[in-house]
């Protein structure tokens, strides 16, 4: 009985009691796509380049000519982690928009994404790490 007064386990039980929330409230969060919020940067997927547990989508915009002569057609870099929510959206309609994961996104899909610290830096092309990312699929008639 006296190890259970013991501060260290007191800590450690409130730990694990604090992670355990704040990955319950992880969970919840990635269930409902980000419909309501404007996202920082849409376009269509240029390319991806992936390395360990990370990745950057380079966007573009069809038709759209390049803002400097001679650079990459590319306006917006995504950067993605393991924090990162995907979704699957069909239409416009983006309540119905499904869960999804990294390994869905392909060149040429169009997307939307929203950044974490609500900024888009002021590089080119803009570039800012992703808290969620919802792929727009085409409708079919």
């Amino acid at each position: 009985m006296q190890r259970a007064k013991s501060p260290k386990v007191w800590l450690t039980l409130v730990a694990i009691l604090i992670l355990a929330s704040f990955l319950g409230v992880s969970a919840w969060r990635n269930s409902s796509p980000p419909c309501d919020q404007m996202g920082q940067g849409h376009g269509v997927i240029d390319s991806i380049e992936q390395t360990f547990g990370f990745a950057q989508i380079k966007l573009y915009t069809p038709g759209a000519p390049p803002i400097h002569p001679g650079i990459s057609r590319d306006h917006t870099i995504v950067r993605t982690d393991w924090t990162t929510h995907f979704f699957r959206q069909h239409g416009t309609n983006c309540r119905s928009a499904q869960p999804a994961s990294f390994s869905d996104l392909a060149e040429g899909q169009s997307i939307a994404a929203w950044s974490k610290d609500l900024r888009n830096n002021n590089s080119y092309p803009g570039t800012f790490n992703a808290l969620d990312v919802v792929i727009i699929m085409p409708t079919t008639q």
